[in-house]
């Protein structure tokens, strides 16, 4: 249903894009649920690779492609904006030629340190350890 999606496989709006090629009406587009961080791999996204928001929360920073925080220039919570903030200003950074070659942004949780990271988001750096 879109280029990007966070939605394991089994939630990507198929249904949705079933009814709409029945000749369905479709509303509230806007409305499916997203999540503005997940893990890229090259230019494609893994599915059910979403980091968790409490990175943010904890402290995590967003970084462009040239290493600069740039959430507090959309908005005064910067990393802690919600979600349509922190998707919307992390596409205006990357449109505007300001992401990563892989055209993402970063969430750089490392002054976090290991042990905290491992600690709070066990599940997390599993499942991206698996992925390696």
């Amino acid at each position: 249903m879109y280029k990007i999606a966070a939605p394991c496989h089994d939630k990507w709006c198929d249904g949705i894009a079933m009814a709409y090629r029945a000749g369905a009406p479709l509303m509230d587009m806007e409305m499916v649920q997203f999540h503005p961080t997940c893990l890229l791999v090259g230019k494609r996204m893994i599915s059910e690779s979403v980091l968790e928001e409490g990175l943010q929360g904890s402290g995590g920073f967003l970084r462009n492609g040239l290493g600069e925080r740039f959430m507090d220039k959309y908005d005064g919570r910067e990393e802690r904006a919600t979600r349509y903030v922190v998707s919307r200003s992390s596409f205006i950074e990357i449109m505007e030629g300001r992401g990563t070659e892989d055209e993402g942004v970063l969430l750089d949780a490392s002054h976090l340190g290991a042990d905290f990271i491992l600690g709070k988001f066990h599940g997390m750096t599993l499942r991206y350890k698996d992925m390696g």
